[in-house]
This record gives structure tokens, C-alpha cells and sequence, in this order.
């Protein structure tokens, strides 16, 4: 639970770096070297800078897939929390193999909710979600963990869409299906009784 809000928090910071950044003009290697930078969670972590470094190394990477996934939407258009939210939650889906995608997503739509507007959380989450499903998240320069991504990201979008009743019901042969449902039919009508 420790490491699930320390990650949350370094997410915070991130975005307090990369949303000065945008808004200054000033690029986060200087922000980061000057420590010019206010954070409301304390210094900034490993994690954070991780993540801050990473989007900014990545950044027109990102632009680019966010763009291209992005219906009707200019990164211009875009409110700038919500702009430097998609860049984290989509560095994290491309580049950090230990961040479970869904948890990427489901960070990203807090953060929006902390501090985006009032429909950035509904923005954020249509865009990740379009993100996991598109072949967009393959082909980014020359990071080869990112080619074994797109798998890992369908297997799990189609491991959430299935429930679980259906998968065991699918594993049982067919004969055994209907007697368990002839047999469930049976206990209820003597319940009843």
C-alpha cells in the first residue's frame, strides 16, 4: 500500500514539474538542475524524476501519439494538466514494463480529477482508453521493450472486458453446463417450496 501512494505522489510531483515546464517555458532538465521547482508532497523522489526525464526525453514521441489517438484535438487545444497527464500515463503504458497498464490509466484519470477541470477525468480516461486498444503504442524510436507491449496491453484490456463468469462457463464441456444449470433450476424450485 506504502509503494502504491509513494508512486501516486511522485505522479503529483511529476506533473507539478512538467505543468511548470509548459506554463514557463523552461525546460525540466533546468528546472530540475536549479531546483526551481515548488512541490506540495515534499522533495521530489526517484520515481518522479524518472518519470519527469522520461516524458521530457520521449516528449515529441508522445505528442505525436497522444495527436494521433486524439479526436478533433490539437495538443494546443488541450488544457495543459491534461496535455502533461496523457504524456505520464502514456510514457508509463510505452516505457515502464513494471506499471500494469490499467494502473497507468486509473492513475491518470485521479490525477485528472485532482487537478483537471471538470471533464478532464472523462478526456483522460476516452484517450487511454483508445491508447490501450491502438497500434500506437508500438513503433516509438528504438525502444525494443516497446514492441512486446501491445500483447501485454490487449491481453489485459480483453482479460478486463470478459468477466469471469463467462470464462469458467466457457472452460466446462457442454453437457456439464447444462446439468450444473438443470440441477441449480432443481435446488432453487425445492428452496422455494
Amino acid at each position: 500500500m506504502k509503494m502504491q501512494y509513494e508512486r501516486s505522489k511522485a505522479r503529483q510531483q511529476a506533473l507539478q514539474v512538467l505543468y511548470q515546464s509548459d506554463i514557463c517555458g523552461v525546460s525540466v532538465e533546468d528546472i530540475l538542475y536549479d531546483k526551481m521547482y515548488v512541490l506540495e508532497n515534499g522533495d521530489l523522489g526517484d520515481f518522479a524524476r524518472q518519470l519527469v526525464l522520461g516524458v521530457s526525453q520521449y516528449k515529441d514521441d508522445l505528442d505525436e501519439k497522444i495527436v494521433s489517438i486524439s479526436e478533433n484535438w490539437t495538443l494546443s487545444r488541450m488544457p495543459v494538466v491534461d496535455r502533461n497527464i496523457l504524456r505520464i500515463a502514456i510514457y508509463e503504458l510505452i516505457y515502464d514494463e513494471e506499471i500494469p497498464p490499467s494502473v497507468a490509466i486509473n492513475e491518470a484519470v485521479e490525477l485528472a480529477k485532482l487537478f483537471g477541470g471538470e471533464e478532464s477525468s472523462k478526456f483522460v480516461n476516452g484517450i487511454l482508453g483508445r491508447a490501450a486498444k491502438a497500434d500506437i503504442l508500438q513503433g516509438s524510436e528504438g525502444d525494443e521493450a516497446e514492441a512486446e507491449f501491445k500483447p501485454r496491453v490487449e491481453a489485459e484490456v480483453e482479460a478486463e472486458e470478459k468477466p469471469e463468469v463467462e470464462a469458467e462457463t466457457e472452460a466446462k464441456p457442454e453437457s456439464e453446463s447444462e446439468s450444473d444449470s438443470e440441477s441449480e433450476e432443481a435446488s432453487s424450485s425445492e428452496s422455494e417450496v
